[in-house]
Formats: structure tokens, C-alpha cells, sequence
């Protein structure tokens, strides 16, 4: 494999990474967002914690 193939190769990696943790922040946010939303519509005013995203 020549040094340029090797080194786009680890940028693919470091990319996929990179997009695994957006992910998880995304999921992590729309779950927070989802959150307020349901006791914003509930007329609940009310502190975050991630325990309580379940409800």
C-alpha cells in the first residue's frame, strides 16, 4: 500500500470517529430537546437530569 493510500486511510478512520461521537452528542441533545418539549407542553417547570429523559 503506497504511504499516501495508508495515510487516507487513517483520515477515514479518524472520520468515522469523528462521526460516531456526533452521533452520540446528537442523540444526547434531541434526547435533552425531547425532554423540555414534553414539560414545556405539560406546563411543568422543571430542571434537567438524565434519569428524568425516560419518563
Amino acid at each position: 500500500m503506497s504511504k499516501d493510500a495508508k495515510i487516507l486511510m487513517q483520515q477515514i478512520e479518524q472520520l468515522k470517529q469523528e462521526v460516531d461521537l456526533l452521533k452520540k452528542e446528537n442523540e444526547r441533545l434531541r434526547s435533552q430537546a425531547d425532554f423540555w418539549f414534553r414539560a414545556a407542553n405539560e406546563g411543568k417547570p422543571t430542571t434537567y437530569t438524565p434519569e428524568e429523559r425516560n419518563l
